[in-house]
Parts: C-alpha cells; sequence; structure tokens
C-alpha cells in the first residue's frame, strides 16, 4: 500500500532516490532472521571472550617423510603375488616401481570384489555341506522380437524411437520410412 502511493506520486519519486523492492514473505522472513541472530549476538557478545588461536605451532613438525613404507608394501605384495616368498632383507630397501609391469586380468576373467567373492563362497560351502548343488546365477537372457525371433539389438536390423520399436525384416521398410509414416 505504502509503496502503491510512493510510486503513484511523481513528486516524491523525483525527489528521492529511494528504492522499493518487491517484497514477499520469504523476503520479510530473512530480514527478520537476520535481525534477530544480529541482536542475539549483541547481546550475547559481551559475555563470551574472543578465541584467538596461535598462528605459529609452540613445537616444530616432524621432518618430511617420503613413502617409502607404502612403496614397500605395494612391492611385496606384487611379489608375493607374483613369485616365490621373497627374504625380508631383501625388501627393507625401496623397490622401484616405477615402469614394474602391472598385472592385468585376462579378458575372459571377470573380477568380483572381494566380498562377494567371499560371500559366494560361503554359500557354496554352507549348500555342500547340506549335499545341495549350489545355483549359478544365470545370465540375463537378450530381448527377442516378437515378430521375426531375432535379439532386438542394431545387429539384427531392430531401433526404437520413443515407445515404438521397428523390426526391418517384418516390416520390409527402412527404419526412415517406417517412422516418417508414423508421425506424418
Amino acid at each position: 500500500m505504502i509503496r502503491d502511493i510512493v510510486l503513484g506520486s511523481p513528486g516524491i519519486m523525483g525527489g528521492t532516490k529511494l528504492k522499493l523492492f518487491e517484497l514477499n514473505q520469504l523476503t520479510i522472513s530473512q530480514w527478520h532472521n537476520a535481525r534477530i541472530k544480529r541482536q542475539e549476538e549483541v547481546v550475547l557478545q559481551p559475555d563470551i571472550e574472543p578465541f584467538t588461536a596461535p598462528l605459529v605451532a609452540l613445537e616444530q613438525l616432524p621432518p618430511h617423510r617420503v613413502l617409502e613404507a607404502s612403496l614397500l608394501q605395494r612391492a611385496r605384495r606384487q611379489q608375493l603375488s607374483t613369485a616365490a616368498p621373497v627374504p625380508f632383507a631383501s625388501i627393507a630397501t625401496p623397490i622401484p616401481v616405477v615402469g614394474a609391469p602391472v598385472p592385468v586380468a585376462a579378458p575372459d576373467e571377470k573380477r568380483v570384489p572381494r566380498t562377494t567373492a567371499w560371500r559366494r563362497k560361503k554359500l557354496s560351502e554352507a549348500a555342500a555341506a547340506q549335499g545341495l548343488n549350489p545355483k549359478k546365477r544365470q545370465i540375463p537372457r537378450q530381448f527377442l522380437c516378437q515378430k521375426c525371433g531375432q535379439p532386438k539389438t542394431t545387429d539384427f536390423g531392430h531401433s526404437q524411437f520413443r515407445d515404438v520399436y521397428f523390426c526391418a525384416k517384418a516390416s520390409g521398410k527402412t527404419r526412415g520410412e517406417t517412422f516418417v509414416c508414423i508421425y506424418k
């Protein structure tokens, strides 16, 4: 209401540089919360002593160490996994790991997290103890086309646009021709 009166009066608007912004509930509540917070700080501040942390440490920091321990552990793990046991004396000096061959899993091998492997092992042991044959996970089937019976992949001439599926064998048309006819 006040805003409308001020904005409607050219004399007031010309004589002042006041900016009257739109106010909504969010703006008012933010202003009110900030005002209350400032008032509480003014009331509580005299009772609280300011904390000042020293900018310099009282004791000197320990000297910088190279990550030799992690390099030793990595080298030890790599040697243990690939070769016969190595005497501890030969591992005591850092072994350069740069350029060392990294073991790569064969393409046929499927990597499984340790927890998953452990869980599967426990399940198979429990099934063997009961005399049951543990079930292996079935490989998911591909979706087959109801028109031609082939898998619904681009290799077999299938495609999809939104909820419309296209089978090149069954329709006898190209993909473009079919979608032009559908979306005319």
